[in-house]
C-alpha cells in the first residue's frame, strides 16, 4: 500500500511541474518568438567615423580659407609699400630741379638778371631731360614720319598734294619707356585731295545739244 501512494505522490508532484512550465513565458514545447532586427556588430562605426572626417576636412578648408585671407591682405600691404617706395625714389630725382628753380627765381627776384635767369632756366631744362633719359623716356618722332596708329593719335586730317598719311603737324608731343607708350603723339594727317567727278556720257550729250542750241540761236539773230 505504502508503495502504492508514493508512486501516486511522485505522479502528481510531476503533472504540476509540467503545467507550471507550460505557465511561464517563453516555457513549453512550442516555437519562441525571434528577436526584431538590430543594428548588426560594427554597423555604427564606419558612419561615425565618416562623420569625424567630414569634420576634420572642413576644419581644414576653414583654416586654409584663413590663411589664403591673411596672404591677400599681406600682398596688398607689400605692393603698397612697394609703390610707395617707387614713388619716393622718382621723387627724389626730382627735388633738385624743383630746388634749383626756386633758386633761380630768387636770385631773379633779386638781381632782376633776365641773362642769368634764362641761362639757369636752360640748365634746369637739361637736368629734367636727363633724368627723363635715365628713366628711359624718349620723345616720339612725329612730324614728316607716316602716321602710326600705335605711336600717333591723329586729331586732324586735310587734303595735301604730297602723299597720304603723312604726318603735318604736332599738336603734342608723345612719350615711350623703355619701347611702350606712355602718350601718344596727337597730330595732324595728310590725306589724297578728292578728285572732281568724271562726266557721264550723258551728261556730256545734253551740254553738246545746249552749245549747239545756242550757236543756233546766235546764228539766228545774225540773220536778222
Amino acid at each position: 500500500m505504502k508503495e502504492m501512494e508514493e508512486k501516486e505522490r511522485a505522479q502528481g508532484q510531476g503533472e504540476g511541474q509540467e503545467q507550471r512550465q507550460r505557465s511561464e513565458p517563453g516555457s513549453g514545447s512550442g516555437p519562441r518568438p525571434r528577436p526584431g532586427p538590430g543594428p548588426e556588430p560594427g554597423e555604427a562605426q564606419p558612419e561615425k567615423e565618416t562623420e569625424a572626417r567630414l569634420e576634420e576636412y572642413i576644419a581644414r578648408i576653414k583654416h586654409l580659407q584663413a590663411d589664403f585671407e591673411n596672404y591677400k591682405k599681406r600682398v596688398a600691404r607689400e605692393r603698397a609699400e612697394l609703390e610707395r617706395l617707387v614713388e619716393d625714389r622718382m621723387i627724389l630725382k626730382f627735388i633738385p630741379i624743383y630746388d634749383n628753380l626756386e633758386r633761380a627765381f630768387r636770385s631773379f627776384s633779386r638781381n632782376n638778371d633776365k641773362d642769368s635767369f634764362i641761362e639757369g632756366l636752360e640748365r634746369i631744362f637739361s637736368q629734367f631731360r636727363s633724368i627723363l633719359e635715365s628713366e628711359g623716356v624718349e620723345p616720339i618722332e612725329a612730324e614728316g614720319k607716316e602716321f602710326d596708329p600705335a605711336f600717333h593719335e591723329a586729331l586732324l586730317t586735310v587734303d595735301h598734294d604730297g602723299e597720304p598719311n603723312i604726318i603735318l603737324e604736332e599738336f603734342e608731343k608723345g612719350y615711350t619707356r623703355w619701347g611702350r607708350v606712355l602718350r601718344p603723339s596727337r597730330v595732324k594727317v595728310s590725306r589724297p585731295k578728292t578728285k572732281t567727278k568724271t562726266k557721264t556720257r550723258a551728261k556730256i550729250k545734253i551740254e553738246e545739244e545746249q552749245e549747239q542750241v545756242q550757236e543756233q540761236e546766235k546764228e539766228g539773230e545774225g540773220d536778222g
